[in-house]
């Protein structure tokens, strides 16, 4: 999905000049990436969700029980490595992830548990990530840096 969402922006005349020929990034500025990862969400979100299950589908010619054609609230693109400490991550694939995020004042979910973790507890947990954390992210699903 995120894919898919990244050959959409590389078309959009906004960020095509941050692309080259085969769609892969070349160049952007930290806004620019900001700014792609909002589409992004918004794209993965309520679009190709929809599609890749129409995919699924078809191919199983049948219909998914508990179809999904967006995804609910509370489940949000995650950045491994902050998109504020690196944003030049802020649109790659292995650096996103779907995690469930709390809905107003309920309890923890698995995007505030992974901020807590990431952090060591030390500091603004949304914005610390140990280099502990960010090595082993980093190795783990082969993120460059």
């Amino acid at each position: 999905m995120v894919e898919r969402a990244r050959a959409h922006l590389a078309k959009l005349p906004s960020f095509k000049h941050c692309f080259n020929e085969a769609g892969e990034l070349i160049k952007a500025t930290d806004k620019e990436m900001k700014d792609m990862y909002k589409q992004l969400q918004q794209l993965v979100s309520h679009k190709y969700v929809g599609e890749v299950v129409e995919e699924l589908e078809k191919g199983f010619e049948s219909t998914l029980k508990n179809r999904v054609t967006a995804l609910p609230q509370s489940v949000q693109i995650h950045h491994l490595l902050y998109k504020s400490l690196h944003p030049s991550l802020a649109i790659t694939p292995e650096n996103l992830i779907l995690a469930l995020r709390k809905v107003g004042g309920g309890f923890d979910e698995a995007h505030d548990l992974f901020h807590l973790v990431s952090s060591a507890a030390q500091g603004n947990r949304w914005r610390t990530l140990s280099l502990e954390m960010r090595d082993l992210l980093t190795d783990l699903f082969n993120i460059v840096k």
